[in-house]
């Protein structure tokens, strides 16, 4: 908590190797109220193999990724903010085989991606607010991305999915809201779209302000299901 990272860089410790300027692997994490910016690292912020919260923050002006997720079984971003640098080429949260919602989030000014989801990655997008950046959300390679009430302004691409790496299927893109797809300035998509058909009272779990980790898991299992 009230925890500041600044100026950091990469480093090679005790024979291990760290891209980012703070390195967490296989140690659950509780972030709130924190600050991580201006590192000359690849990443500000890189977690592995944990299970993460993370709230009230903010990312910025680190050399790329602000925050990156590897292999991590449950992931929250809420009500934090991330700024990309003038100078500086790269993501606001990049996904990699990761479970993830991302809500209440503000993201501006990237010239790579806002949001990446990819390598398999499933992540719950809800109400985040998109502006100015290259691209708003990109979804890649076998991952699924469930959108719900996000908000894009100034974009170059709002949307766009592709596959990255050729071993990998096309990634899959829910809307709960068949509305939403429509509303988007412009979209690049190259993968398999659908508007999901699901209950209210999932969808009055998704308008709460606090969300249920177990409706994600829900959400999961009921798409897993549906395409078998």
């Amino acid at each position: 908590n009230y925890f500041s990272l600044k100026n950091g860089s990469e480093s090679l410790v005790n024979g291990v190797y760290s891209s980012a300027a703070l390195h967490i692997s296989k140690c659950n994490t509780f972030m709130t109220n924190s600050e991580i910016s201006n590192n000359t690292s690849e990443d500000g912020l890189n977690i592995k193999d944990s299970k993460v919260f993370i709230s009230k923050s903010k990312f910025f002006d680190s050399f790329a990724d602000q925050v990156d997720f590897d292999n991590v079984s449950e992931g929250v971003i809420k009500n934090s903010i991330f700024i990309g640098g003038e100078q500086y080429n790269g993501d606001g949260i990049d996904l990699s085989n990761s479970n993830a919602m991302v809500y209440d989030n503000e993201f501006k000014n990237f010239k790579d991606k806002s949001i990446s989801i990819g390598e398999g990655s499933r992540a719950l997008l809800i109400r985040n607010k998109i502006k100015e950046n290259a691209v708003g959300i990109a979804i890649k390679d076998s991952s699924y991305g469930f959108l719900y009430k996000n908000f894009f302004q100034n974009n170059t691409i709002d949307l766009t999915s592709y596959v990255k790496k050729s071993f990998f299927q096309k990634p899959t893109i829910v809307f709960f809201n068949k509305n939403e797809l429509n509303d988007l300035n412009k979209k690049i998509i190259d993968g398999l779209l659908n508007n999901y058909q699901t209950s209210e009272d999932i969808i009055q779990e998704l308008d709460k302000v606090e969300i249920d980790q177990k409706i994600f898991e829900k959400l999961l299992s009921l798409k897993i299901q549906r395409n078998h």
